[in-house]
């Protein structure tokens, strides 16, 4: 038996969680950018980071 499907219903909910997924990043990922800001000695590696952290 077949299902009908709204897919406007599941396009938004995928454009949702791709965004979701871009913008978001994990706890443990923010975790480990401050502490390579921590550790990194070169000015430019600390901007770059920064700008990942922001």
């Amino acid at each position: 038996m077949s299902r009908i499907l709204n897919t406007e219903i599941i396009i938004s909910v995928i454009e949702k969680l791709v965004k979701k997924a871009c913008y978001e990043l994990d706890d443990n990922l923010m975790c480990s950018f401050r502490k390579a800001y921590d550790k990194e000695e070169s000015k430019i590696g600390k901007e770059t980071i920064k700008i990942l952290i922001d």
